[in-house]
C-alpha cells in the first residue's frame, strides 16, 4: 500500500506539460505512423462532418463542433493494462476559444479515444495513466 501511495505521489509531481513533451525513445518510423493515423482519423470526421470535428465538452455538456488547426509534433507512450501512444492537436470552436484535443493511439496505429486536454489553455484532467 505504501508503494503505491509513493507512486501516487510521484505522478502527481511530474510536470503537467508531459503531453507536449516528445519521447525520444520512439522511433522516427512509429511517430509518424501515429501522426498518420492521427490525420487519418481527423480527415475522416471532418469528412463526415460538414468539415467540423464534434467531440463532447464535459464541462458544457454539449458536443462541440471544432475547426483543425494543427498536429503536434511530440509523441508519448502511456498505458498501465495496455500501451498507446498520445499526441495532440489544435482545434477552435465557433466563439475561438482554443481546444487541445490528445488522441490515444493503439499499437495498430488506430485512434480508440480522443480527450480534451486543454480548452482556452486551461488543462482538463482526464486520468489517462
Amino acid at each position: 500500500m505504501k508503494t503505491i501511495i509513493f507512486l501516487v505521489l510521484i505522478t502527481l509531481m511530474v510536470p503537467s506539460n508531459i503531453f507536449g513533451a516528445d519521447d525520444p525513445g520512439i522511433p522516427r518510423e512509429t511517430k509518424d505512423k501515429v501522426q498518420i493515423a492521427m490525420q487519418a482519423h481527423i480527415n475522416g470526421l471532418l469528412a463526415k462532418n460538414g468539415g467540423s470535428y464534434p467531440i463532447f465538452d464535459s464541462d458544457t455538456r454539449n458536443v462541440v463542433q471544432l475547426k483543425f488547426l494543427a498536429l503536434h509534433k511530440g509523441v508519448v507512450v502511456k498505458g498501465i493494462q495496455g500501451r498507446y501512444y498520445i499526441s495532440c492537436a489544435d482545434f477552435t470552436d465557433k466563439e475561438n476559444k482554443a481546444y487541445d484535443l490528445d488522441f490515444l493511439v493503439s499499437d495498430n496505429f488506430e485512434v480508440v479515444e480522443t480527450l480534451i486536454h486543454k480548452k482556452d489553455g486551461k488543462k482538463m484532467h482526464y486520468g489517462v495513466h
